[in-house]
């Protein structure tokens, strides 16, 4: 293309488009098409037409749960040898400060190696160590292959978790939250290991408690509305389950009492709750199923012995859990439970405590007769049922005491959690 005719075409496209924007002009008498937002005069109101629909949540949120605790020792007063029963069993000793807490575990030659890949070229220890001043530290220890110390992280532990009676863990309170040591004691084999899960990922002294862990270990909690799994300071106001948890916050039973008052006592007695309110004062904590999900506006802290366990959480039950191995998950009783004939055959009579006694834990050589005494509610002479079909003779030849629950209900090793068998 020669010069000339080059110019020839630019000189044509810009009159061309001048053209254009004269029409334009033209067309919409002067005022150009686009005016910013901030330019439009404030006089004149955009049409409702072209504006967002104001989107408002109308769905109500439920109403805030009942306070008035008081506390397991106002209890005490009056119920002396109930208290004092309970502080020994297995929920009254769920938790606690580490200083205070009963020691159950050998801490001679407390320590294990870790034995993974990543540190195959040394090795990783942790181990348990008790003071003479009686506070409990947790050690990391990586050694390189010739066997050098590279470092010894000593982390102080603030609680711990669990009666003993199959394990304790142990917990760091650290900025308002809660995080899990990787060290655990496993009672039934008198063994330190890793704690449950941390065999698969090991996030060492970082893992946090959530709240719907420490809803179930703890008496009370304050738990930190502006934010999930944080808690105010105190974070902890009663350290195990107490009376409260089954009985409801006890202040205007204490004030009825006292007073002298004339009516129905306030206080909340599961026994003579329907079935699903009773049933849902121990499903709070034994019935997790394959997932919980809190309804709107609820959390874990809300519930209330009365209220139903649906008022608070949806469960999605998973079955019985138990696998071919004869193994099963270790918060199952609930789903085992209802399987079971007795329970779909008692027309909702069969509750936890036809068979538990929720104020003690019973011990190891009384729990044949107590349990076998609870089966002859239904299955003896005086019951509705029939009892075993096996004479004595053949069942004490099986069994010397004579359990019902080591042939009806031989106990299952947890898979999910080690060294329980």
């Amino acid at each position: 293309m020669t010069g000339s005719r080059a110019m020839a075409v630019v000189a044509g496209c810009f009159v061309a488009g001048a053209c254009a924007a004269f029409a334009v002009l033209e067309l919409t008498g002067g005022r150009p098409l686009y005016r910013s937002p901030l330019e439009v005069p404030r006089s004149r109101p955009q049409r409702a037409s072209l504006l967002p629909a104001k989107i408002e949540n109308r769905h109500p949120r439920p109403a805030v749960s009942t306070e008035g605790f008081v506390g397991s020792a106002a209890c005490r007063e009056c119920h002396l040898d109930v208290c004092d029963t309970y502080a020994h069993s297995a929920m009254g000793r769920s938790f606690a400060p580490a200083a205070e807490a009963p020691v159950i575990e050998d801490y001679t030659g407390a320590e294990f190696t870790v034995a993974t890949l990543l540190h195959a070229r040394g090795k990783l220890v942790y181990a348990a160590e008790r003071t003479d001043d009686g506070r409990i530290v947790h050690h990391e220890r990586r050694y390189d292959e010739f066997g050098k110390l590279l470092y010894d992280q000593a982390v102080p532990i603030d609680y711990e978790v669990g009666s003993g009676q199959r394990g304790r863990s142990y917990l760091l309170h650290r900025y308002g939250r809660f995080f899990q040591s990787p060290i655990t004691w496993y009672s039934t084999k008198r063994v330190w290991d890793l704690s449950p899960g941390y065999a698969k990922i090991n996030l060492r002294f970082h893992r946090r408690i959530v709240d719907a862990c420490l809803a179930c270990h703890v008496g009370r909690a304050r738990p930190d509305p502006r934010q999930p799994d944080a808690f105010l300071k105190p974070a902890v106001t009663e350290a195990s389950i107490g009376c409260e948890r089954c009985h409801g916050p006890g202040a205007d039973h204490v004030a009825f009492q006292r007073d002298g008052a004339e009516g129905d006592d306030p206080i909340v007695n599961p026994d003579r709750l329907p079935p699903r309110q009773r049933d849902s004062v121990c499903e709070q904590c034994h019935l997790q199923g394959r997932a919980r999900v809190l309804r709107y506006g609820r959390s874990d802290f809300d519930f209330r012995p009365g209220d139903r366990l649906s008022d608070v959480w949806v469960v999605f039950p998973e079955g019985t859990g138990i696998r071919d191995d004869q193994t099963t998950r270790a918060v199952n009783q609930v789903e085992q439970m209802r399987s079971s004939r007795c329970y779909r055959e008692s027309d909702g009579g069969l509750s936890c405590t036809s068979c538990h006694d929720p104020h003690r834990t019973v011990p190891r050589e009384e729990a044949p007769a107590f349990y076998r005494s609870r089966c002859l509610n239904c299955h003896g002479p005086n019951g509705p049922h029939a009892d075993c079909a096996l004479a004595e003779t053949e069942r004490r030849r099986r069994v010397a005491n004579d359990s019902c629950i080591a042939c009806h209900m031989p106990p299952l090793k947890a898979a999910d959690v080690p060294h329980t068998a």
